[in-house]
C-alpha cells in the first residue's frame, strides 16, 4: 500500500492508532524487559550503605560535611546510579528500535509478537548502541570544550564583564547547536528499525531526513513528548504514597524507584511508536513508499 505524507494533525491521529493496534504486543514487552529492570534497582537499593548515602545527601549534616566526605558517603549510592544509567539507556534504545519495527510491521498488515520484536532489536541493538555511544562521546567533548574555552577566558582577562559575557554566548551558541544536531539525528532508532543501516549511517540518515523538516519535527516531538508526560504524571501518583513512607522505612523507597523504573517502560514505548509515526511520514515525503519497504 503506497504511504502519502500526512499532515501534523494526522500524524498525531495515526500515533494513537498506532498504540491502539500495538498496546497489547508493546505492554508484553516493557514487562519482559522493565520488570526486571525494576526488580533489579529495588535490589541494588537494599545493598547496605546504599541508601544511607540518599538520607546522608538529603539530612540536615549535609552541609558540615566536606566534599571528600560526601562524595564518600554517597559512592554506593553513585555506583547504583551509573548503573541503573547504562541499563536504562540499553532498554531504551530497544524499546526504540522495537517500537520502529512493530509501527512498520502493522503497516504493511503484519502482526508482530513481544518475543519477535525482542529478537529483532537485540540483532540491531549493536549499531543503537554504537550510534548513542557516538552522540554521548560527542556531548562529553563538547561540553568539555566549552567549560574549558569559558575557563581559559575567565582566567586570562578576569571576572570582568567582557570574558563572562564572551563565556555566556559561547555557552548559548553550543547549546542551540547541540538542540540543533540532537533532534536531527533523533530518529536514529527507527532508520536502525527500518533499514539495514548501521550506527553512523543511521545518524546521517536520520539527520538527512529531518533537516528540510526540523521545526515540525521538533514541534511533533515536543507535542508527543507532552502528552507521553503528562500521562506519567498521573500514573505515577500512585507511587507517592509507597515513597512517603520510604522516608520512614528505607525498604518502602526502594520499592518504589524500583516501580518508577518499570513505569519507564510504557512511557519509552509511547515515544518509540511516535518517533516511528513521524519517521514514516518523512520518508514517505523524500521519495515514493510502500508499506512493504518497511519492512
Amino acid at each position: 500500500m503506497q504511504i502519502r505524507p500526512k499532515t501534523f494533525g494526522e500524524n498525531l491521529n495515526e500515533w494513537f492508532r498506532a498504540m491502539g493496534r500495538t498496546w497489547r504486543t508493546m505492554l508484553a514487552l516493557c514487562a519482559i524487559i522493565y520488570v526486571p529492570l525494576g526488580l533489579l534497582t529495588t535490589a541494588l537499593l537494599i545493598i547496605p550503605g546504599t541508601l544511607d548515602a540518599y538520607f546522608d545527601l538529603i539530612g540536615p549534616d549535609v552541609e558540615l560535611q566536606t566534599p571528600a566526605e560526601l562524595m564518600e558517603a554517597l559512592g554506593p549510592l553513585l555506583w547504583v546510579g551509573a548503573i541503573w544509567t547504562v541499563l536504562q539507556l540499553v532498554a531504551t534504545v530497544v524499546i526504540y528500535i522495537a517500537a520502529g519495527r512493530a509501527v512498520a510491521a502493522s503497516s504493511a498488515g503484519v502482526e508482530e509478537t513481544a518475543s519477535g520484536l525482542l529478537r529483532f532489536a537485540w540483532r540491531r541493538l549493536g549499531s543503537g548502541l554504537g550510534a548513542g555511544l557516538i552522540l554521548v562521546v560527542a556531548l562529553v567533548v563538547s561540553l568539555t570544550a566549552v567549560t574549558l574555552v569559558g575557563w581559559g577566558l575567565v582566567s586570562a582577562l578576569g571576572a570582568d564583564f567582557l570574558p563572562i559575557f564572551l563565556t555566556s554566548v559561547i555557552a548559548l551558541t553550543a547549546l542551540t547547536v547541540i538542540i540543533w544536531l540532537g533532534v536531527g539525528v533523533s530518529l536514529y532508532p527507527q532508520t536502525i528499525a527500518m533499514t539495514d543501516a548501521g550506527a553512523t549511517e543511521s545518524l546521517s540518515s536520520s539527520f538527512r531526513l529531518v533537516r528540510g523538516r526540523w521545526w515540525p519535527t521538533l514541534g511533533f516531538e515536543l507535542v508527543t513528548g507532552l502528552v507521553v508526560s503528562a500521562v506519567a504524571q498521573v500514573l505515577s501518583f500512585v507511587l507517592v504514597p509507597v515513597l512517603l513512607i520510604g522516608l520512614i522505612a528505607p525498604a518502602f523507597l526502594a520499592v518504589g524507584y524500583g516501580l518508577a523504573t518499570m513505569l519507564q517502560g510504557p512511557v519509552a514505548a509511547a515515544m518509540g511508536l511516535a518517533y516511528a509515526v513521524w519517521y514514516i511520514d518523512l520518508q514517505a515525503r523524500e521519495t515514493s513508499l510502500t508499506s512493504n519497504d518497511l519492512t
